[in-house]
């Protein structure tokens, strides 16, 4: 929650992807699947439905960044 809220005042959704990304690298090399992180994620979306950004950057966590890399903007970076 704690990065959400700061790439949320900051408008930088990469310091909540990034952490997502960081959290999956972790959970790998514990042998952890990343999946483990989509029902939380999902659970937040569920609820902060009032808060259309925090479920924008939610989507962009649930849609890629736990997966690869992400670009400045907060979308998936290329190649």
């Amino acid at each position: 929650m704690d990065f959400l809220a700061t790439a949320l005042y900051t408008d930088d959704a990469l310091l909540f992807t990034g952490f997502l990304h960081w959290t999956g690298d972790v959970l790998r090399a514990r042998g952890v699947p990343v999946r483990v992180l989509v029902p939380c994620l999902e659970l937040l979306q569920d609820d902060l439905k009032d808060l259309p950004r925090a479920r924008g950057f939610l989507a962009l966590g649930l849609a890629g960044a736990l997966d690869g890399p992400v670009a400045r903007n907060g979308s998936p970076a290329d190649g």
